[in-house]
């Protein structure tokens, strides 16, 4: 039994030595509460595994490799995309394993090699040196039972408004994913009333919403100049365009998305605003497509790709979107790199506009300039964005002979969902912007406002220009005047 507290007393020293590696650092050693809670959190593990299997060598060996992992790929997260681990991370580790080319290929190839090695070399191990000793057993239950009691003791105090690099600087990596698990768990959402649409004779009969993967400008990046001849088209005719400031960096798709679903701030999301997707269901009544779906529109969400990542297939059904059109639907359709073309995906959308009978609402996400980019040989990653940024700025242009072509009033919003993170040439920063552009074949909606949006804002301001010309036009002059003062999310 000695030996098992030795072990103990080793996880909770390396767990704390590991948490000091996390950046960004500023607590001590000793930080009181928030130890007392690390401590906690390394007790229910490490005695939970020690009831498992029975050894204290291997509670000790997967404590203190989970507490390394987290710590070292809390600071590879920081590195490219801005900000450290938190608790909704690890609620893609399956998505990891069904999806391992857009996760693992960011990772340095020492990594890939360990994570592709870990789950079988773990189970070796525990076959190798598990014991059968029913004492460790009880004492790895005993110890994960005072852990336990050690977190509900040190969780009573949380905070109110999330504040990740304030709060791991202060409390550590491990104390901040704990604390927000539970606000996260606790949080309520409280959701703003939402007017029923004001249509007024004019008002859009085809609204097509297009989130485009990592689209910018490239005048923001590095390298020689690449001009987008069809965004810059957009602009002059848009009945509003502009920056639409995102709060994420190089992933986080399910953020920006979110907020120009429902018309949901980050301060109206609180602790859910790291993964509004996980819970997202209950904003159904705030949600665009069912707005839309109540006055009558046929709503359709389109994206060339597995619809159950994200967990778009359960939760576009209930955010209002009547018919679901993923991967299969595009069978045949042309490839640009692993992926459906951004121009087929254009095709598709003028199909279905086309096909049309009544009023419909078409929310596409695309997937053609998904990183990481694997560029041909003698190219950069960088190369390889670009040429695939051409081709999404191709797609715009197609969508725009889409409006040209239509009779029935249309609706074309565009935009961005992040910005590319690419190591060594697109990194983390303050500017974290991406173009939108809101456009219409209604001749009178060429006001050419411009404004700054937040993803929330956008949603409004959508909503305002499908209505029509009246209530449009009021809308733009207030998106207008408040640019200076929209909110940097």
């Amino acid at each position: 039994m000695l030996n098992t507290f030795y072990y103990l007393l080793a996880s909770l020293m390396w767990v704390e030595l590991a948490d000091l590696t996390a950046h960004p650092r500023g607590h001590r050693l000793w930080s009181g509460r928030t130890t007392l809670l690390r401590a906690g959190a390394t007790l229910a593990w490490a005695g939970t595994m020690l009831a498992v299997v029975g050894s204290p060598s291997l509670a000790f060996a997967s404590t203190a490799l989970f507490a390394t992992v987290l710590a070292a790929g809390s600071n590879l997260k920081r590195r490219h995309l801005g900000e450290p681990l938190v608790f909704s991370d690890l609620a893609y580790l399956g998505a990891t394993i069904r999806h391992p080319r857009l996760y693992i290929g960011v990772l340095p190839p020492p990594i890939r090699v360990l994570v592709a090695l870990l789950p079988a070399a773990a189970i070796g191990v525990v076959v190798w040196r598990g014991s059968a000793d029913p004492a460790r057993h009880a004492a790895g239950a005993v110890a994960a039972v005072v852990g336990l009691l050690l977190l509900a003791a040190t969780l009573r105090r949380l905070p109110s408004v999330p504040d990740l690099e304030r709060d791991v600087a202060r409390h550590g990596l491990i104390a901040t994913m704990a604390r927000y698990w539970l606000c996260w768990r606790r949080a309520k959402l409280a959701l703003p009333m939402r007017q029923a649409l004001a249509l007024h004779a004019d008002a859009a009969q085809i609204v097509i919403v297009v989130q485009c993967e990592s689209f910018v400008d490239p005048a923001d990046l590095p390298g020689p100049p690449l001009r987008l001849v069809a965004l810059a088209a957009a602009r002059a005719r848009a009945a509003l365009h502009g920056r639409l400031m995102i709060g994420g960096f190089g992933a986080y798709t399910m953020r920006t998305e979110f907020g120009v679903l429902t018309g949901l701030t980050e301060a109206e999301l609180g602790f859910r605003r790291y993964d509004p997707f996980v819970r997202g269901a209950d904003a159904a009544p705030c949600a665009l497509a069912t707005r839309f779906a109540a006055e009558g529109y046929h709503t359709q969400f389109v994206h060339p790709f597995e619809m159950g990542f994200y967990g778009r297939d359960r939760l576009m059904p209930a955010l209002g979107f009547q018919t679901l059109v993923g991967r299969p639907a595009f069978a045949g359709a042309a490839l640009d790199g692993p992926y459906i073309s951004d121009r087929a995906l254009a095709a598709s959308l003028r199909a279905r506009a086309e096909a049309a009978t009544g009023p419909t609402l078409i929310y596409a996400v695309t997937m053609e300039n998904h990183g990481p980019w694997a560029p041909p040989k003698g190219e950069t990653a960088l190369h390889a964005y670009r040429r695939h940024l051409a081709n999404s700025d191709a797609m715009l242009a197609d969508l725009m002979d889409l409006l040209d072509d239509t009779a029935r009033p249309m609706l074309l919003v565009f935009f961005g969902d992040h910005r590319p993170s690419i190591p060594g040439e697109v990194e983390p920063g303050p500017i974290r912007h991406t173009p939108y552009v809101i456009l219409s074949n209604r001749p009178e909606e060429r006001a050419g406002a411009t404004a700054d949006l937040t993803p929330a804002e956008l949603h409004h301001a959508l909503i305002r220009h499908a209505e029509g010309t009246a209530c449009s036009r009021r809308g733009a002059t207030r998106e207008a005047a408040a640019a200076s003062s929209a909110p940097v999310i």
